[in-house]
């Protein structure tokens, strides 16, 4: 009876070895897997002069060198930003129109209240300085210090430039001081100039 549960116990010992070693067969080690999903990133580069003395190579590195020329995007995926942009710059873009008074303005695409303030820094980046303004007149008083060789003096002239709401959009023009109407090439620099700080 002895000599039975021995040899019982020999043979249940047997199947669990053959188990072991095809499980292990079956097991694939994982260490270097990374190495082949690796696709962008370049080796590891220890600069020269720096000790490597406790430096171990715990794991192999990847000798792949990236192709990528351009810096990685910031932007997260899916995010609409780009398509904001997009949208922002259509929305100030300005245009040369006539109106029916046939006076040259600019017309933006955006309310009143939106132009005014960036009209307000249009102007400064032209190169025309705001001197006065009244936001319920729609009405900036600025100098054109091109005229006086780019100084600010007596003799510099004032233009006045106005906004108008038309429907959704907002027109832009320019005249003397006193709202009469300004020459049509001082008109036409001025105009060109806002338009191209406007987008």
């Amino acid at each position: 009876m002895s000599s039975i549960k021995n040899i019982l116990a020999l043979s249940v010992m047997s199947l669990s070895l053959m188990g072991c070693t095809q499980t292990h067969n079956l097991i694939h080690r994982h260490d270097n897997d990374y190495l082949k999903q690796d696709s962008g990133h370049a080796a590891l580069k220890i600069p020269a002069g720096t000790p490597t003395k406790n430096i171990h190579a715990y794991f192999p590195i990847s000798e792949k060198a990236t192709t990528e020329k351009t810096p990685p995007s910031l932007v997260p995926p899916g995010s609409k930003i780009n398509q904001y942009k997009a949208d922002t710059h259509l929305k100030s873009s300005a245009r040369r129109v006539r109106t029916n008074d046939g006076v040259e303005a600019l017309q933006l695409k955006m309310t009143s209240a939106k132009a005014w303030s960036v009209l307000g820094a249009s102007l400064t980046k032209s190169g025309y300085p705001v001197l006065d303004k009244d936001k319920a007149m729609g009405a900036y008083f600025v100098s054109d210090p091109q005229q006086t060789a780019g100084k600010t003096t007596k003799q510099t002239p004032i233009y006045l430039v106005t906004l108008k709401a038309d429907s959704n959009t907002t027109l832009i023009s320019v005249a003397k001081h006193n709202n009469t109407p300004l020459a049509a090439t001082i008109s036409d620099r001025i105009l060109k100039n806002l338009q191209a700080h406007l987008g």
